[in-house]
């Protein structure tokens, strides 16, 4: 909903026409339209919007085959150290696909509410011999408490039911017309709206954990799922207080036992009819499908996720030690608007969670209590951990809670890494013309302070006094060749020895042999001179 810079709803009444006297009325709206404000089309149009993500129903199939073992193993008694002698330790145990598939639906529950609080709502359903509807889209309702609560009266599924009383079909039916009622939201969009009440959307998403027998099986649920939609849409459009579907998100979640091969092939998400579109995820039960639950709600309302690294806490065993923890949080995904600006790609690295997704990492520093040192802050984002039982996950979170703030670093990759291997270095393909001419600079100013301190003596390979070096021309030196891939120790050394020589004083040239180790000049090199070339302040020798 748009809200004009006071924070009060925009309503049509805000945008009335004042009477006037002259020019037509398109004149006369465009005159009176307060500057700033969209016209009223468009603020009805951003108004009507509800996106999939306003409405989730989660239909948990309650069967007898739901008791089934997921075969997943949980150590029970931790305590190994400190268990007396003789007493025998507890046997592991194993969560039912029962089990499984609500935990892993509350913490998709989970994060959902801890990042948005309002306007995001989720409805329960357990299916078996019939439907029951767990909560409703009252905000009251919306909070993990009420969910938690209502399914401990529900139980585990009895696995001595006669399997053919029981139906997945059940709780589809109510998903959809749960879908078909009003939220709160919805009704006060409507008001607004007045006789424009149909201009608001009302879309959905329907995830069902069940265990399915066959791909056919999926098939003949995305089949019912479509023709109940038809017809509660026939039902709704005759009714003031039921709404349309117009657009429809099944996800529908096969788990099977650890150990066991999948009888249903997963599918990307495809359009069924105009108003459905499904996708199938084939999940082992247990760590997988909460695995798989996680990465959902990241899809499903674009969440992002940020690792802090090197969080000092003491243990528990030695207090007087600490060691450094991980910690993954998720929100929202304009969070890293900046960091993907920057065009940095080596910032990311992968998630606990596997290679289907990436995260940033941010490395803790130490916290600053000063207002002063803070940076200023260009937006606030609610944040949601992945392991939310993990004691570094809680540690940190009652450490914001206490009012403590810290500071994290952004760590990038070095864009022209040196690399030293071998009595070699090597400069990357990616390095500028700029760092070149930089390292070219050190390199000069090195062999000059080496030249000014090195005791000069006579030798062809003897650099010159500072003042008898002449002076040479920057057109005749080499210029920096283009960077062509690694360059070599070797190489650069060669250059080096190169430059130094060109450097030289002309009547070195041609001083290639030497007798009674004293050095002469070619004869020709002597005729040219016109004169008698002395060696040392001695005549050389004809």
């Amino acid at each position: 909903m748009w809200r004009d810079a006071g924070g009060s709803a925009a309503s049509p009444s805000a945008y009335r026409v004042a009477p006037s006297h002259g020019g037509s009325s398109k004149d006369k709206r465009k005159r009176h339209r307060p500057a700033g404000r969209p016209h009223g089309a468009a603020v009805r149009k951003k108004m009507k919007l509800f996106s999939e993500s306003h409405k989730t129903v989660f239909v948990v199939d309650h069967c007898p085959y739901m008791a089934e073992s997921c075969r997943q193993h949980v150590e029970f008694d931790m305590l190994v150290k400190n268990r007396a002698q003789g007493i025998i330790p507890l046997a592991p145990i194993s969560r039912s696909l029962w089990t499984c598939s609500v935990e892993s639906s509350m913490e998709y529950c989970r994060i959902m509410y801890d990042i948005f609080p309002f306007k995001k709502l989720a409805n329960f359903i357990v299916s078996d011999s019939g439907a029951n509807v767990l909560n409703s889209w009252n905000q009251e309702d919306q909070n993990l408490q009420e969910l938690m609560a209502a399914l401990a009266a529900v139980g585990p599924p009895n696995p001595r039911v006669d399997p053919e009383c029981c139906s997945i079909l059940h709780g589809l039916v109510a998903a959809v017309e749960a879908l078909c009622k009003i939220t709160e939201y919805q009704h006060e969009a409507r008001t607004l709206l007045m006789e424009n009440a149909d201009r608001v959307g009302n879309r959905g998403r329907i995830i069902c954990i069940t265990n399915a027998k066959s791909d056919s099986h999926v098939r003949m649920l995305e089949e019912f799922v479509q023709e109940t939609i038809n017809e509660h849409n026939k039902l709704a459009a005759n009714s003031d207080h039921l709404m349309q579907i117009q657009k429809c998100e099944l996800v529908l979640i096969h788990t099977y036992p650890v150990g066991e091969e999948s009888l249903v092939s997963d599918h990307l998400k495809k359009e069924l009819c105009p108003v459905l579109t499904g996708e199938v995820h084939s999940v082992r039960a247990g760590r997988h499908l909460a695995t798989r639950l996680n990465l959902l709600v990241q899809q499903h309302f674009d969440l992002a996720s940020t690792t802090i690294t090197n969080i000092p806490m003491k243990e528990e065993q030695h207090a007087n030690t600490s060691a450094n923890y991980d910690v993954e949080l998720l929100h929202h995904k304009e969070a890293h608007v900046d960091f993907l600006k920057s065009g940095d790609n080596h910032m990311g690295g992968s998630s606990k969670e596997g290679t289907f997704k990436e995260t940033i990492t941010l490395k803790w520093c130490t916290p600053r209590t000063n207002s002063v040192e803070l940076h200023y802050c260009t937006g606030a984002y609610r944040i949601s951990p992945v392991d939310v039982n993990s004691r570094p996950s809680s540690c940190l979170t009652n450490f914001l809670l206490n009012g403590k703030t810290f500071s994290l670093n952004l760590h990038t990759k070095q864009r022209l890494p040196f690399t030293d291997s071998a009595f070699g270095i090597e400069l990357g393909e990616t390095s500028s013309e700029a760092e070149l001419c930089r390292l070219k600079g050190l390199l000069d100013r090195e062999k000059e302070e080496l030249a000014e301190a090195e005791v000069i003596k006579d030798s062809p390979d003897s650099p010159e006094p500072p003042n008898k070096k002449p002076l040479v021309a920057m057109d005749d030196l080499p210029g920096p060749e283009k960077n062509k891939g690694p360059i070599s120790l070797l190489s650069l050394w060669s250059n080096r020895i190169n430059a130094a020589n060109s450097r030289k004083h002309q009547e070195f040239i041609g001083r290639l042999s030497s007798v009674n180790n004293k050095a002469e000049l070619y004869q020709h090199l002597k005729e040219e001179n016109g004169m008698e070339t002395t060696e040392n302040g001695k005549p050389s020798r004809q």
